[in-house]
C-alpha cells in the first residue's frame, strides 16, 4: 500500500473537520472525533438533537468518511 504524504493527510483531516461542522450547523448534530493528525486515523460520535441514540465509528481514516458537506 502506497504511503500517503503529510500534506495529504492533512488535507483529508481538513476535510473530515468541515464535515463534522456541516453535521453541527445543518443537521443540529452533536458530534465527538479525535483523530492522529500523524496517521489521519480515529474515531467519530455524531448524535442527533433530541435522541440518546448515537453513530459511532471507530478505528477509521479521515479520509474514508464521506459524510455531507458544504
Amino acid at each position: 500500500m502506497k504511503r500517503r504524504s503529510q500534506k495529504s493527510i492533512d488535507a483529508d483531516v481538513a476535510r473530515f473537520r468541515e464535515r463534522m461542522e456541516f453535521l453541527e450547523t445543518a443537521w443540529g448534530a452533536k458530534t465527538e472525533y479525535e483523530l492522529d493528525l500523524a496517521t489521519g486515523r480515529g474515531w467519530f460520535k455524531v448524535t442527533m438533537p433530541g435522541s440518546s441514540t448515537a453513530l459511532v465509528v471507530h478505528d477509521v481514516r479521515a479520509w474514508n468518511v464521506l459524510l455531507p458537506c458544504p
